[in-house]
């Protein structure tokens, strides 16, 4: 093999992400990079091996919730590190990540929820003021009226212990 073909070929080998899964990356990204930093929250610094930690639990914990391949999970989420350990453990579960926007209001979310359809919805309790779970669960209870309310879903939501 001559020098343009071995460029060649490891050209190829550095480019091959595009024939692997968001969560394949994730892991060999979490594999190589291990100790050092991937989130900088605050004061606090969360290295790539706390990372996959903290994301393969959640994605557990998911998965005995009932969360799988095909599903959908609804979030509302803010700037933290429960965002990104929430976004790959869904991913690693299967299912589909759907980000919602905090600024919504009951007319949007009454619209959207329906046609989403998510086997489960994760909300930030409270952001600036504003009481999302209370928000959701009057919302499920009062205001939808199709075929994504039931009275279990609505008995589900409940506070997840901080990760």
């Amino acid at each position: 093999m001559n020098e343009s073909q071995r460029m060649s070929k490891r050209k190829s080998e550095a480019n091959d992400w595009y024939n692997r899964t968001v969560q394949q990356l994730f892991r060999d990204t979490c594999a190589i990079r291990g100790d050092k930093t991937a989130i900088v929250h605050q004061d606090h610094k969360i290295s790539f091996t706390e990372l996959l930690e903290h994301t393969d639990r959640l994605t557990w914990s998911l998965m005995k919730l009932g969360v799988g391949p095909g599903d959908r999970v609804s979030v509302l989420p803010t700037a933290t590190p429960d965002f990104t350990y929430l976004l790959f453990a869904v991913l690693q579960a299967g299912a589909w990540f759907n980000a919602l926007n905090l600024l919504w209001g009951e007319i949007e979310l009454s619209g959207i929820l329906p046609r989403n359809d998510p086997k489960m919805i994760v909300a930030v309790g409270e952001n600036a003021g504003r009481n999302y779970i209370e928000q959701l669960a009057d919302l499920l209870r009062n205001r939808l009226h199709s075929p994504f309310y039931s009275a279990e879903r609505s008995q589900r939501i409940r506070r997840r212990p901080k990760i």
